[in-house]
């Protein structure tokens, strides 16, 4: 009789901690479901696309990670709400993952974002996604939808946006994350630009899709190109999409160095300048001497700026960045001016000066955008 009383027991936890026939903590299954098992998106295109998930998570004891308990521990080792005891009796949620598969990964993509799938129109064609619902536990279950894609978006008003202004900056995060961001302004909202429309490169090299990324923030765009350094900093990119005006840029980038004039003396034609911030990223500063506001060009060429680098951009502080400036302008102007270093500035003097003049260093760079539309349709105009 002892013996049927403890069977009877057993049979009731079974059941009521729902241990399957392979002796498995199965808790039941979470369910996933959509009010449709079809969807529409357009190529380059994003669906928000609702489903149900539940439950989302479950707080468990962590239990001995053995997949076959409680058969080996015993279901003595079940707590009344069917948690193993074994290891913790402490609670911790686990939550539902919801994985996605395509027929045809070509023609769209998903992922489960805040409570719905977002699936993206790659390319034009059908395709079968399936979602699975995964927990711990709990049995899993899956759903299919058929996603047709269509071609690429026609916008209702045929006025799109167009860039007025350009803004160019260099950061970094560590060597290994170092960003060149342009900032692009629109004259009207800009809902989205794919990096794949553009064709980038910095220093003559291509920059690939997988180093660049974008983010629209209302009427601007920011496009953040990862670099390991910018050499002389020349920047060129055109954008052919659909969500914008074609434009190109055509841009010199600083690494991020900054001069401040802190005295003139015209008389003496001398000044003192002081490198006001560092380099951002590894590369060239152009750094050009000025005379009376025009660039004076290295002798006996046309080279307008004088490279002053900064391979190591980490370990550089003002001091040795001024060391570095003065350096490089007594190498390329060794007659008509001196050049000294006081801690943190540069001093420089025009020795054959036979009258007044102001001078003063600056460092180049400069950002242009050209609208591509306007300037085909002038080149038609001038070929008619």
């Amino acid at each position: 009789m002892k013996r049927a009383l403890v069977l009877g027991l057993v049979i009731i936890e079974t059941v009521f901690f729902h241990v399957n026939a392979n002796a498995y903590i199965d808790r039941g299954t979470v369910i996933i479901t959509a009010e449709t098992d079809s969807a529409t998106v357009a190529e380059g295109e994003e669906l928000v696309f609702p489903v149900s998930v539940d439950p989302m998570k479950d707080s468990q004891m962590e239990g001995c990670g053995m997949s076959d308990c409680p058969e080996k521990c015993g279901p003595g080792c079940l707590s009344k709400d069917g948690n193993c005891t074994c290891d913790s009796t402490e609670y911790k949620d686990y939550f539902t993952s919801v994985k996605v598969k395509a027929s045809d990964p070509d023609i769209a993509s998903a992922e489960f974002e805040n409570g719905s799938m977002v699936i993206k129109g790659l390319k034009e064609g059908e395709t079968d996604l399936n979602f699975g619902a995964r927990l711990r536990e709990w049995t899993g279950s899956s759903i299919d939808v058929h996603v047709t894609v269509t071609g690429k978006a026609e916008r209702e008003n045929t006025e799109l946006p167009k860039v007025q202004d350009i803004q160019i900056t260099a950061a970094n995060e560590g060597e290994e994350n170092q960003h060149i961001d342009v900032t692009l302004a629109f004259d009207s909202e800009i809902t989205g630009l794919d990096t794949d429309d553009f064709t980038v490169s910095l220093a003559g090299n291509p920059v690939q899709p997988e180093f660049r990324s974008a983010e629209m923030q209302g009427n601007k765009a920011v496009i953040t190109l990862k670099t390991m350094a910018i050499k002389d900093g020349t920047l060129e990119m055109v954008y052919h999409g659909t969500e914008a005006e074609s434009f190109a840029v055509h841009a010199v980038v600083s690494p991020g160095l900054e001069l401040e004039t802190i005295s003139q003396d015209k008389d003496n034609a001398s000044a003192v300048i002081r490198v006001a911030d560092l380099y951002h990223v590894r590369g060239i500063a152009r750094v050009q001497l000025m005379e009376n506001g025009e660039i004076v060009p290295v002798p006996g060429t046309e080279i307008m700026f004088i490279p002053v680098h900064g391979h190591d951009f980490l370990g550089m502080d003002e001091k040795a960045i001024a060391e570095k400036i003065v350096y490089a302008l007594g190498e390329a102007f060794p007659e008509g001016y001196s050049f000294r270093q006081d801690e943190d500035k540069v001093i420089i003097e025009k020795t054959d000066a036979q009258e007044s003049a102001e001078l003063s260093l600056n460092i180049e760079e400069s950002a242009a955008v050209e609208l591509l539309a306007e300037t085909e349709a002038a080149d038609t105009a001038a070929e008619e």
